[in-house]
């Protein structure tokens, strides 16, 4: 009996004294799954459980930075970021961007929060103001560790600068991501990333664009049934942002009828406009229509600038050079309105030579969504009235794309 005792009352000792005393801010279970969810996707150490000499976390949602002083002292700081990566709305991989910073900002941020006393000054999370944001752009979490005691504690960036009138916590988280340059942190692990992926990180998320993609399609009209598209986009080369894209289309009816189409095209003319995106063109066409009585074989050379403003409308407008028996100069204009939740876009178009309205079409663009376990996909068409010279008529396009090529 009396051995018994002493090995529960041993046991006892054990299991108090070898554990740490924690003192825990978080203020709901929800927070700490969050918590606990990010060291388990970054592969982070359960700081109750560790036994360093000295170990600080600072969480956001956008970046974890780690300092750490092992048995022997030395100083480590790190930063941490990931995104979980997906395709077809599945998971295919979680990126992780682990940093090492330098010892000079590894030593002034220990000597700061030693001399500030961090870990006592920071104020418990109030229970009226800490359920709304978890993870938020201003929700922060701080951990201290030592082989003592751990300590978690949650706060809101808006609230720091009550802690302390000189200088306070959030002078020193402003100075730490300054010094290591979160911002640039940010943007280089996003550069890295493989194009044509979503990704996101709790309440963030995007779809990357891949530097340069190829397309192919088919691409007809009721009088030109058999065509086909092939664009090339080039988005960014070298961490150049170019904008490029050139693209053919050739169209036939398996008999003497043809339509060719070639074009040149520079995005973003006039760059940083928040709500205006515009481009120019340069486009080629050769036209062999046998319906077209007066006119049946023709060239055109187009230079055009079009502009998008958004939620309004979109416009294009330049000049046009008409060859045939006899060179003619002119100018295309052309209007349309995209109504997006509908993925209707009523378009009108003319063409101008000698003075007077040549040709022109009226009409509307209408897209399709279609979604499949692999891949989603649209599928593009008009309906429009169409005035080629002295032909007059109704006509449908359809386009549908069959292959795509991304090369990050």
């Amino acid at each position: 009996m009396k051995q018994n005792f002493t090995f529960l009352f041993l046991l006892f000792l054990t299991t108090v004294f070898g554990q740490k005393t924690v003192n825990d801010s978080l203020i709901s279970i929800t927070e700490k799954e969050y918590i606990y969810q990010i060291q388990g996707i970054l592969k982070l150490k359960n700081l109750n459980k560790t036994d360093e000499n000295f170990y600080f976390r600072v969480n956001n949602y956008n970046i974890s930075i780690e300092l750490i002083q092992d048995k022997n002292g030395i100083l480590n700081l790190e930063s941490i970021q990931y995104y979980i990566q997906g395709k077809n709305n599945k998971d295919t991989d979680t990126i992780i961007n682990r940093i090492k910073h330098n010892q000079e900002t590894a030593l002034w941020l220990f000597e700061n929060i030693k001399k500030g006393n961090i870990e006592n000054i920071i104020p418990a999370k109030k229970k009226d103001s800490g359920k709304a944001g978890i993870l938020m752009t201003d929700d922060y979490y701080l951990e201290f560790s030592n082989k003592e005691n751990y300590t978690i504690k949650a706060f809101h960036y808006s609230n720091l600068d009550t802690i302390s009138k000189n200088y306070t916590l959030k002078n020193l988280i402003d100075d730490l991501y300054k010094k290591i340059d979160t911002e640039n942190i940010e943007k280089t692990f996003k550069n890295n990333l493989p194009s044509d992926f979503t990704y996101r990180r709790f309440h963030y998320g995007f779809y990357k664009i891949a530097n340069s993609s190829l397309q192919f399609g088919y691409y007809s009209n009721v009088r030109l049934p058999m065509g086909f598209s092939f664009y090339y986009n080039l988005r960014k080369a070298k961490k150049k942002y170019l904008n490029i894209g050139s693209g053919i289309i050739l169209q036939n009816n398996f008999k003497d009828n043809i339509h060719f189409e070639a074009d040149l095209t520079k995005r973003g003319i006039f760059k940083d406009r928040k709500n205006y995106t515009d481009s120019f063109r340069i486009t080629y066409e050769f036209n062999k229509l046998n319906y077209i009585k007066t006119i049946s074989n023709f060239e055109n050379y187009k230079i055009i600038y079009a502009g998008t403003i958004d939620k309004y409308f979109s416009f294009d407008l330049g000049y046009n050079q008409l060859k045939n028996e006899k060179t003619s100069d002119g100018f295309s204009i052309g209007i349309s309105k995209n109504y997006e939740s509908i993925h209707l876009e009523p378009f009108y178009k003319l063409d101008c030579f000698q003075n007077k309205i040549t040709n022109y079409k009226i009409g509307f663009y209408k897209s399709f969504p279609i979604k499949t376990d692999k891949k989603s996909f649209r599928i593009y068409t008009s309906l429009f009235y169409e005035k080629t010279f002295d032909f007059r008529s109704l006509n449908f396009s359809l386009y549908v794309p069959i292959k795509y090529w991304t090369i990050n």
